[in-house]
């Protein structure tokens, strides 16, 4: 995030919005997912266009509080969204053959340094 000059801490002192003109970065355009076990709901918060642009395709409505950041709120019941465990991949026989090459020379590198000493 950019540092403020002198004169929009002087604005912001006196009770102006200065971050109307501010952009998001790429990196500050993150999306939180947070659950809620008591209301059984999920709620997205996100500065990114493309996520509420799907959000607003697929029918969720956008939470109404203000946000001088740019930031948009969804809420979601639990079984709207489902979480899954990674899937594990298997190696190729190249992966394993590139593995016991490393791994050999890492050995043969080892016992030349310690011929050395």
């Amino acid at each position: 995030m950019r540092k403020l000059s002198h004169l929009e801490r002087a604005d912001s002192k006196h009770g102006k919005n200065i971050m109307t003109d501010y952009k998001l970065s790429r990196e500050e355009q993150e999306t939180v997912i947070r659950g809620n076990a008591a209301s059984h709901e999920w709620e997205i918060v996100t500065a990114d266009p493309k996520i509420i642009r799907l959000m607003a395709r697929r029918g969720y409505q956008q939470d109404q509080r203000e946000n001088p950041w740019g930031y948009v709120s969804f809420i979601i019941p639990f079984d709207r969204v489902k979480v899954l465990r990674p899937e594990k991949r298997k190696m190729t026989e190249g992966q394993k053959a590139n593995i016991l090459k490393a791994q050999m020379a890492r050995k043969t590198n080892t016992e030349l340094l310690s011929k050395t000493d």
